[in-house]
């Protein structure tokens, strides 16, 4: 048992071990006290000092702490006047850094420089961030701070996560040559701008929360550290390598002149706003491959979509990164964007306004695209990438106020596919560009009432037939086919005008009538294998080729082929029972087959010019088909100038003339091929009249045929009878002529 004396001894020594414990741990809660103190600016006696490392620039005159608890607030200064520079002094710790205008001390643009004089490099390691703001009755708006970097490099470590905040109309910025590293990364608040502009390597990510402003690579550096880079341009990864998060409400601006190429995986969510409103006319590049070291990254950057998204770009924003998630993107704002990965986000695309560009199958997910807004103004959809296929259902917005396009740009050596449907509720521009032998190829349908407008001087091919299409159409420009590359059975434009200031193309490998109104000062070619039938009344005025298959003209009022010249190639076939009329010197020459009437039934081909001639070259030909007595094809001229039917170039047995099947000939039957007002180079060796079904003593009476068109299948005369029956066809002929001259004029 232990004596009083002993127990008095071990208490005297418990109460001594206490107090020291207490003192030990007081002295650490002391120096902490004084690491984690708040160190004020004044700017010594006069307030005009710069350098942190003066003590006499401080409040109470103490030493600056150098801790990672140790905080900087620049909001005071003795006597008049503002705090317009400052140097760093020193490689320093600090917690956070505030630069408060609450005092109205803080100069429109404040600079932070590495020293006052010299090129020692520092650096400033913070655990907190920086702050800039206004607090207080007396706000001076528009306060800059910069971090320029002069007399010496600065940098600045990231010593744990850091926030950098910027109030309204204020601008915090760090300059392009002050970079910032460590393994964390920044939060950028306030409803200012903070700005990042060196190539940074910090890998923690930035994100941009709701309402904060991001500015990467900003025009105006106030440091003469800006002018080592050619032309003011910045360099790349100004937010570093991490995760670019941006927030609903947030925004990110490209500043300058010069593209940023961001090698960052993005989070994207809510309204983000890419670029400026006023003088920034920079793009934003994001990339998954980084090839500044000459490699390729092997994990690839992705954009993960954690809300709807609302791009809002005034600059060029360009996405090579592939967008995933649950969610859609619009864009908005008279800006850029382009998407270039096949990405895998499926919530739909909206272009309210401005531009958006995809590149490959794919670009725009999955889900609906709209293109335009109401009220929205101007907006484009553009492919700028051959080779792909588009096959979202793509719908135009009703009320936009401006234009809406949906073009191709890309000029290289493909063509670009619209597979998905398109729904007309207002207006829209088709615009190529494709490259000659290449097109914007349009493969879904298109309904709708409003109108179509071909722009771009590229060829546009439609090749579906759009029976719900009612609007008008307008070849503004370029080349609009009717059907695909080598022929086929579809490509229509529904049953609206089609005004053709340019050339509308057919292509198609089956019979198809064209019973829209064609008008403008564009021309018409007949290019493919099948049968075209033009019914209208049209009067476009640029001429017509048919360069294959068969044209036949089956109009009843007006010029089935407008006002221009017709010309037929080598192989083709040009018929029906309308009529080709012609304005001025305007002419029709012939290179392959002319057959009036249609398949199956006699009828009537005119042709009707001024002073232009129909002129029939070596290779063309005439068909004329007999159905019975009087009844069968028949080319009609009429020129009201001196304009003439010429046969001259036209070789023996050019002109065919064969019965049509179900018909048995008869003697006495007379048939009127032909009837002009002025003719050249007729004869009748040009005749290849069949004989098939004939009589042995049945012949051809040619005898009238230069000088009327007339043929008749007679009885071989007996010489005693062939002056009455020659006398007696020719008044029958003259009958006939002046009937037929006094119809026709």
């Amino acid at each position: 048992m232990l004596s009083g004396r002993m127990l008095s001894i071990m208490s005297n020594r418990a109460e001594a071990f206490f107090r020291s414990a207490v003192l030990f741990i007081c002295s650490f809660c002391l120096i902490d006290r004084l690491q984690g103190q708040t160190a004020v600016w004044d700017g010594g006696v006069s307030g005009n000092g710069t350098s942190w490392a003066v003590t006499d620039n401080w409040v109470s005159d103490t030493a600056l702490q150098s801790s990672a608890t140790s905080n900087v607030l620049i909001n005071n200064r003795n006597g008049t006047g503002t705090i317009s520079s400052l140097t760093i002094s020193g490689t320093r710790t600090h917690g956070t850094i505030t630069f408060d205008n609450v005092n109205s001390v803080l100069a429109s643009t404040l600079n932070v420089d590495t020293n006052g004089s010299g090129t020692t490099a520092r650096a400033l390691t913070l655990h907190g961030g920086i702050t800039l703001q206004n607090t207080g009755p007396n706000q001076t708006p528009g306060t800059t701070v910069a971090f320029r970097g002069n007399n010496g490099s600065l940098s600045i470590i990231l010593g744990a996560n850091n926030t950098f905040s910027a109030s309204t109309g204020m601008y915090l910025q760090i300059n392009s040559g002050v970079v910032i590293s460590g393994g964390f990364g920044i939060n950028i608040s306030g409803g200012g701008t903070v700005g990042l502009n060196a190539p940074n390597t910090f890998t923690g990510g930035v994100t941009v929360e709701n309402g904060a402003t991001l500015r990467v690579g900003a025009a105006n550096q106030g440091s003469s550290a800006s002018s080592t880079l050619s032309g003011g341009l910045l360099q790349d990864s100004q937010v570093g390598t991490g995760t670019l998060i941006l927030q609903n409400g947030s925004t990110l601006l490209s500043g300058g002149s010069g593209q940023r190429t961001l090698h960052n995986s993005l989070s994207l969510g809510g309204n983000i706003t890419f670029g400026a409103t006023s003088t920034y006319t920079g793009t934003l590049v994001f990339r998954s491959d980084d090839t500044s070291s000459g490699e390729t990254l092997t994990t690839p950057a992705v954009i993960t979509l954690t809300n709807d998204l609302n791009v809002t770009s005034n600059v060029t924003t360009s996405f090579f990164n592939v967008v995933s998630g649950p969610h859609a993107i619009t864009k908005q704002g008279p800006g850029s964007l382009r998407l270039s990965a096949n990405n895998t986000y499926n919530g739909g695309t909206a272009v309210a306004s401005g531009t958006l560009e995809f590149g490959r199958t794919g670009s725009l997910g999955s889900g609906l695209v709209t293109l335009g807004s109401t009220g929205g103004g101007d907006a484009s959809l553009l492919n700028y990438l051959g080779g792909w296929t588009l096959s979202n259902n793509i719908v135009a917005t009703a009320g936009s106020g401006g234009t809406l396009t949906l073009g191709y740009t890309s000029t290289a050596d493909y063509s670009g596919i619209f597979s998905g449907s398109i729904t007309l509720n207002d207006d829209l521009n088709l615009r190529s560009d494709a490259a000659t032998g290449f097109a914007m190829r349009v493969t879904g349908s298109i309904s709708g009432s409003h109108d179509l407008t071909k722009t771009g001087p590229g060829m546009l091919r439609i090749e579906a037939d759009n029976t719900a299409y009612t609007g008008t159409t307008t070849i503004a420009e370029g080349t609009l086919q009717l059907g695909s590359f080598s022929g086929s059975n579809a490509g229509s434009l529904g049953s609206g005008q089609v005004v053709n200031n340019a050339i509308l193309r057919i292509n198609r490998t089956n019979n198809f009538t064209i019973s829209n109104e064609i008008s403008g000062t564009g021309s018409f070619i007949q290019a493919g294998s099948g049968t075209t039938i033009l019914t209208g009344q049209n009067s476009y005025s640029g001429g017509t080729s048919v360069i294959g298959g068969e044209l036949l003209i089956n109009n009843t009022t007006g010029s089935a082929t407008g006002s221009g010249s017709v010309t037929t190639a080598v192989g083709t076939t040009l018929g029906g029972t309308g009529t080709l009329e012609l304005t001025g010197s305007n002419f029709i020459s012939i290179g392959g087959t002319v057959s009036p009437g249609i398949a199956g039934s006699a009828g009537v081909l005119s042709m009707k010019a001024v002073d232009g001639n129909v002129t029939f070259t070596s290779t063309s030909s005439l068909a004329l088909e007999l159905f019975a007595n009087a009844v069968n094809d028949r080319l009609f001229y009429a020129g009201s100038g001196l304009g003439q039917l010429d046969f001259t170039s036209l070789g023996a047995g050019q002109i065919s003339v064969t019965f049509a099947s179900g018909y048995t000939p008869s003697a006495g039957d007379t048939f009127d091929l032909l009837d002009w007002t002025n003719l050249a180079g007729l004869s009748t060796t040009q005749l290849n009249l069949s004989t098939a079904g004939f009589d042995p003593n049945w012949t051809w009476d040619t005898s009238q045929f230069v000088a009327s068109g007339v043929v008749s299948i007679i009885v071989i005369p007996e010489p005693s009878r062939v002056l009455l029956i020659l006398l007696g066809v020719v008044a029958i002929v003259s009958r006939r002529e002046r009937v037929n001259i006094t119809s026709h004029r």
